[in-house]
């Protein structure tokens, strides 16, 4: 079951459902974004990485950097969300 919180969460990522509009969270992918994706994803299952090795290194791509760049910030300046 879900926690619920009776206090409000000081975190700058803390969000409410009705906060967020469906424009601030989806990116439309041209079909040559969408081949980088796939050919990401391809690399990391034939590498055979488990979920807590794969980190921004492995989705760099260069249809998608000026993306992710934009969502992200520089994708090189990323914290590793493995750490």
């Amino acid at each position: 079951m879900t926690p619920q919180y009776q206090h409000k969460i000081p975190a700058p990522m803390a969000w409410r459902g009705a906060e967020i509009r469906r424009e601030d969270i989806t990116v439309e992918l041209s079909p040559r974004q969408v081949a980088g994706l796939e050919e990401v994803l391809g690399r990391i299952e034939k590498a055979g990485l488990p979920l807590r090795e794969i980190g921004p290194a492995q989705a760099r791509h260069p249809t998608l950097d000026a993306t992710l760049e934009k969502i992200w910030g520089c994708p090189r300046k990323q914290p590793d969300w493995r750490a």
